[in-house]
């Protein structure tokens, strides 16, 4: 995944009459701010998530972006879910048979494709699958030409879920699999 460093952000927010700020305390690690005012004449669009039909069941998560973990678990959790994540493919296969041992299982599982030196979604959709065939997985990746996208059936996938999405794209897919679950 393309990633922009410092100054690519530094000139980009500059550009646009923003500015950065930077925290960091040795041993503890740095927090970056980034500012960028709003147009003149235009208000921010601030996104409010109440979701009209709020969500139920367990989701398990497997993404190796720490950020886009705790964002998801978040999302998740607003839209009425109880979410567990995972950084890679081998602790999702942990937690998904932990799950199963206890009796109660996922709802759903989604799963990126890549991990970068890990297992990812192709592979551990496999395994999900061979410890229950039944089980509804979304596949997610912000590589929209990547072929698994396009025929996400032949992986064992139920759906794709294109990054990046917004809550109510989330929530419809949510609820297309799991409707068709039942």
């Amino acid at each position: 995944m393309p990633r922009l460093g410092l100054s690519s952000c530094y000139n980009i927010i500059k550009k646009h009459g923003g500015w950065i700020n930077v925290h960091s305390e040795v041993g503890v690690g740095s927090t970056f701010t980034f500012y960028i005012p709003v147009k003149k004449g235009e208000q921010a669009n601030m996104v409010e998530i109440s979701p009209s039909h709020p969500g139920t069941g367990s989701i398990l998560i497997m993404d190796d972006e720490e950020t886009i973990r705790i964002a998801l678990v978040s999302l998740l959790e607003v839209l009425g879910y109880t979410a567990v994540a995972s950084a890679d493919g081998t602790e999702a296969l942990e937690k998904y048979k932990a799950a199963k041992a206890t009796g109660k299982g996922f709802d759903l599982v989604i799963l990126d494709i890549t991990v970068p030196g890990g297992q990812g979604g192709i592979e551990t959709v496999q395994k999900i699958l061979n410890i229950n065939p039944s089980a509804r997985v979304i596949v997610t990746s912000g590589y929209a030409t990547d072929p698994v996208m396009a025929n996400f059936k032949d992986y064992g996938f139920a759906a794709i879920l294109p990054k990046p999405f917004n809550p109510e794209k989330l929530q419809t897919v949510l609820g297309s699999v799991l409707s068709a679950q039942g």
